[in-house]
C-alpha cells in the first residue's frame, strides 16, 4: 500500500512539473503595474499625430450627440471611441488626457489577459509587452485598443463564467452582459466587428457540441437567444456606421477583382504581424519590415507556410478552428480589398493568434467536433513558432519604444506651439496638405482654410467637395482670394515652396511678389526635424496685399 501510494505521489508530482503554470500570485497586478509604469514613460515622449487628433477634434468640435454622429459619417468607424472623446473633451480639453485614458484602457486589457487567459505565465508576460499590445495599441491613442479590451473581456466572461460554470450557476445576467459587450465591441471599429463575428463562431461551435451531446439546457437556449438578438443589433449597427458615403474621398485603392498582387499582399500580412521585424537603423521603423518589400514575395511564401502550419494545428483543436479561421480570413480579406499597409489595420492577426492558443489550452480536455489528428512534430512546431512570434514581438516592442523616445513621432505639437507663441493665430490661416495641417486647429481653436476643399474647417471632412491632389497654382489661386478678404494670411504647407533659377537649379522660396496676383509673400519659419510619421513637416509663410506689406 505504501509503495503504491509513493508511486502515485511521484507520478502526480512529475505531472505537476510538466503542466503549464498559468500564473503566479499577483501576476496580473504586477504585470499591469509594470505595463502602466513603462507606458507612462513612453507616452511622455510620444507626440500625438494627425489620426489621433482627427478623432479628438471630431469629439471636441461636436456640440451634441447628433452633431457628432453627423461629423463622423466619413470616418469609416463606428462611434464608440468618438463618443468617449466627445465626453472627455467637453470635460477636460486635453489630448494628453486622451493619451492617459488610452493607456489605462491598454493596462486594463493586459490585466484581464494575465488574470483570465489560459496560457503559461511566461507566454502571457511576453504577449503583454508585445509590439501590438504594448506599443501600437497602447502608446498610439486610437479606437483599436478599446476594441481589444472589450474582446478580451468577452473571452474572459465566456470561458470563465458562461462556458465553465454548470447551467444551474449561470445566471441570465451573464448572457445579457456578454450580449451587451458584443454590441460595444462591434461599435469600436471594423476589426471590432470582425472580433464580434469570431466570438459568435466560438459560441456557435460550443452550442453545436452541446446539442450533439444532448446537454443543451433550456436555460442556456434562452441565454443564447439573448446573445443572438444582441449580435443582430451589433452587426447591423456596426455595418451602418462603417459603410462608406457615396462621395467619400479618403484615398483608398480598393481591389475589385482577383489579383495575385492582392493575394500576395494579404497573405504576407500573416508573416509581418506574427513576426514584426522592424528596421533598427534609423527612425523609419513604423509600419516597415526588414524582409518584406513592395513585391511581398518573401512575405507571401513565409505567410503561406505559417498559415498552413496554424491551420493544421487548430484543426486538431476543432473547438478553436472556426474562431481562428473566421478572424484570420476576415482580416486578410480586409487587407486584400483595401490595400491598407499600416500595422494598425492588420495587427489583430497577432491578437487572434494569441487568443486562439489560449483557447486551445482552455479546451484541451474538452470534447472536440473533428477527430483530426496531426503528427506530434506539427504540434510541437506550432508551439515553437508561437513562442518565437512572442519573442519577436517583444523585440519589436523594445525597438519601437526606444525609437519613439529618441525621435519625435510627429512635428505637430512643435508646429502648434510655434503658431500660438508667435501669435500667428491672430491672422487668418490657410494650409495644405489639408490632412496634415488641419489638426493645428487643436491649438488655434478656430477653423483653417483648406484649398483642397475651398472651405474653412476645424477637422478633416473626407467628402466629395475636396480634391486629393492640388498643385501650386491651385494654392496660390485660393490664397489670392483669402488675402483679398483678410489682407494678411498665414500660409502653412507640408512641403516647401521652391522655384527654378536661371541656372536651372532649385531654390527655396524666401520673399517676393507673386506674379499675376496681389500677393506679397515671405517665408518665416519651418519645422521639419526628423519625425517617425515622416510627412508631418510644416513650412510657414506670411502673405499680404502688395500695398499692405508687413
Amino acid at each position: 500500500m505504501s509503495s503504491t501510494a509513493n508511486k502515485k505521489s511521484k507520478k502526480n508530482s512529475i505531472a505537476d512539473v510538466s503542466a503549464p503554470n498559468y500564473g503566479f500570485r499577483y501576476q496580473s497586478e504586477l504585470v499591469g503595474l509594470a505595463f502602466l509604469f513603462l507606458s507612462l514613460i513612453g507616452v511622455r515622449y510620444h507626440e500625438p499625430w494627425r489620426d489621433e487628433l482627427q478623432a479628438y477634434l471630431l469629439g471636441r468640435e461636436s456640440h451634441s450627440l447628433s452633431e457628432l454622429l453627423n461629423n463622423i459619417r466619413y470616418e469609416g468607424h463606428p462611434p464608440l471611441w468618438h463618443l468617449i472623446l466627445f465626453i472627455q473633451s467637453h470635460v477636460i480639453d486635453s489630448i494628453t488626457t486622451t493619451q492617459f485614458i488610452h493607456i489605462l484602457i491598454a493596462t486594463l486589457t493586459v490585466y484581464v489577459f494575465n488574470k483570465y487567459f489560459t496560457l503559461d505565465y511566461k507566454l502571457k508576460i511576453l504577449a503583454s509587452f508585445s509590439y501590438f499590445l504594448f506599443y501600437e495599441f497602447n502608446l498610439i491613442a486610437r479606437c483599436y485598443g478599446l476594441g481589444i479590451l472589450i474582446f478580451f473581456s468577452c473571452m474572459a466572461l465566456y470561458t470563465n463564467v458562461v462556458y465553465r460554470k454548470q447551467d444551474q450557476h449561470v445566471k441570465m445576467h451573464h448572457f445579457i452582459t456578454l450580449g451587451l459587450l458584443l454590441i460595444l465591441l462591434s461599435l469600436t471599429s471594423v476589426m471590432g466587428l470582425i472580433m464580434t463575428i469570431s466570438m459568435l463562431c466560438l459560441i456557435a461551435t460550443d452550442t453545436y457540441i452541446l446539442y450533439q451531446t444532448k446537454t443543451l439546457s433550456p436555460a442556456r437556449i434562452r441565454g443564447l437567444l439573448i446573445i443572438t438578438l444582441c449580435s443582430m443589433i451589433s452587426i447591423s449597427s456596426s455595418i451602418y456606421f462603417i459603410k462608406s458615403e457615396p462621395d467619400n474621398s479618403y484615398p483608398v485603392s480598393y481591389t475589385k477583382s482577383l489579383t495575385m498582387d492582392g493575394v500576395r499582399f494579404a497573405v504576407s500580412k500573416v508573416f509581418t504581424n506574427y513576426f514584426p521585424i522592424l528596421p533598427n537603423k534609423d527612425h523609419n521603423y513604423w509600419n516597415n519590415h526588414v524582409f518584406v518589400n513592395d513585391e511581398q514575395t518573401i512575405g507571401f511564401y513565409l505567410g503561406s507556410i505559417l498559415l498552413l502550419l496554424m491551420l493544421f494545428f487548430f484543426l486538431s483543436h476543432s473547438r478553436v478552428t472556426l474562431f481562428f479561421l473566421s478572424g484570420t480570413i476576415a482580416l486578410m480579406a480586409f487587407c486584400y480589398f483595401t490595400n491598407m499597409r499600416p500595422y494598425r489595420y492588420s495587427g489583430h492577426l497577432f491578437i487572434f493568434l494569441v487568443s486562439s492558443f489560449s483557447l486551445v489550452e482552455f479546451f484541451k480536455k474538452e470534447k472536440t467536433i473533428l477527430n483530426f489528428q496531426i503528427p506530434a512534430f506539427i504540434n510541437a512546431l506550432a508551439q515553437i513558432v508561437f513562442t518565437a512570434s512572442l519573442v519577436c514581438n517583444l523585440y519589436a516592442s523594445c525597438i519601437a519604444y526606444y525609437k519613439d523616445i529618441k525621435y519625435p513621432f510627429s512635428n505637430f505639437p512643435e508646429a502648434g506651439e510655434y503658431v500660438i507663441n508667435s501669435k500667428l493665430d491672430n491672422y487668418a490661416i490657410m494650409g495644405s496638405s489639408d490632412f496634415i495641417v488641419s489638426p493645428l486647429t487643436y491649438f488655434t481653436h478656430k477653423p483653417i482654410h483648406l484649398p483642397e476643399s475651398k472651405r474653412d474647417q476645424r477637422f478633416m471632412i473626407w467628402d466629395g467637395s475636396r480634391r486629393n491632389a492640388i498643385d501650386f497654382n491651385d494654392i496660390i489661386s485660393e490664397l489670392n482670394l483669402e488675402v483679398t478678404k483678410h489682407d494678411t494670411v498665414v500660409l502653412i504647407l507640408s512641403t516647401p515652396l521652391t522655384y527654378i533659377g536661371p541656372d536651372k537649379k532649385t531654390y527655396a522660396f524666401q520673399e517676393d511678389d507673386i506674379n499675376g496676383t496681389q500677393i506679397h509673400m515671405k517665408f518665416i519659419n519651418n519645422i521639419n526635424s526628423i519625425n517617425i510619421v515622416n510627412d508631418e513637416n510644416y513650412y510657414f509663410y506670411i502673405a499680404n496685399k502688395k500695398n499692405n506689406i508687413k
